[in-house]
């Protein structure tokens, strides 16, 4: 997810790129992370010292990192055992020095760092994607919607109803009467309860 997600580098002479797998464009998004010492870092601040973070692109559908070094400083590793670059959750992340001067960050959940992820079905536009056999929203209360970044479309139940869009009768709603007390005449009101 673009909107969600960020490219973190950490460390004190890094510069990360992403190469964006599957594009003819072989780097997208750089970012680049610097310190002369400890005590040029500061706790949730990542804005290049120590610590540096960047959108990354729209329709990004497999990617990879290279690693450069931004200048010969061998004072950094002296303190900065070591440098990461990462495709972290924006809103789980928050950058501590002792990301720089310790193993932190890695060793903190085994490496493993949150990431959203935006799902489609296929390659298709929603109104490509209705007339062949493969459309994937089958409850006839589900409505299709491209998708916001890049290709292929999602299915979602419609306003009134929840559920799994992509089931047959997957998308429910709760349907309730009621007699109206201004009428004279038994009139019967119906709506959905979300």
């Amino acid at each position: 997810s673009y909107l969600h997600n960020k490219l973190i580098v950490i460390g004190c002479n890094t510069l990360a790129y992403i190469n964006n797998l599957g594009s003819t464009a072989k780097y997208t998004t750089a970012c680049a992370a610097v310190c002369e010492s400890p005590a040029a870092l500061t706790n949730g601040s990542c804005v290049g010292a120590g610590c540096c973070q960047n959108d990354i692109p729209k329709g990004l559908r497999g990617y990879m990192f290279t690693f450069y070094d931004v200048y010969n400083n061998s004072n950094s590793t002296l303190f900065n055992p070591c440098s990461y670059a990462a495709m972290v959750e924006t809103e789980t992340f928050s950058f501590s020095s002792d990301f720089i001067t310790t193993t932190r960050f890695n060793d903190t959940d085994d490496g493993r760092k949150p990431l959203v992820l935006d799902w489609v079905v296929g390659n298709a536009t929603c109104e490509v994607a209705r007339d062949m056999p493969s459309y994937a929203c089958h409850s006839r209360n589900s409505m299709c919607v491209n998708s916001t970044n890049g290709q292929g479309y999602l299915c979602n139940c419609t306003d009134g109803y929840e559920g799994n869009p992509y089931l047959f009768d997957g998308c429910r709603g709760k349907f309730i009467s009621l007699l109206d007390p201004c009428s004279s005449l038994d009139h019967v009101q119906s709506f959905y309860e979300e």
